[in-house]
């Protein structure tokens, strides 16, 4: 089961369903798409496969290791992406060298 891309879903809940899973979320330390994600992962893949897939969490470990053993910009692009994306670095302005950096990646020059 190899697959790297994902796919979006969207699920409507009943108030005391999404109170239940907020409350499952909390007691494994987790987020909602993870709480969502560890539960379809459990009812639907063999053992040998849940075995394969790797949780949120050891990925950003692994990233975390990493950056900091041997200063990978890959880990750390990775990781700066996912503070932004679950809210944990307050949004801010690009810098600078961010901005010549996502140019220069569209194929821009510089200067234009």
């Amino acid at each position: 089961m190899r697959n790297t891309r994902s796919t979006h879903l969207s699920i409507r809940l009943m108030p005391s369903l999404a109170a239940r899973l907020d409350e499952f979320a909390a007691k494994h330390g987790i987020g909602r798409s993870d709480a969502v994600r560890k539960v379809i992962i459990e009812a639907v893949l063999d053992p040998e496969e849940r075995a394969s897939v790797a949780e949120r969490a050891e990925i950003l470990r692994l990233a975390t290791e990493k950056m900091r053993t041997i200063g990978s910009v890959a880990a750390m692009r990775l990781l700066l992406e996912e503070l932004r994306r679950d809210g944990s670095e307050p949004k801010r302005p690009r810098s600078t060298i961010d901005q010549l950096a996502a140019r220069r990646h569209r194929g821009g020059r510089a200067g234009s």
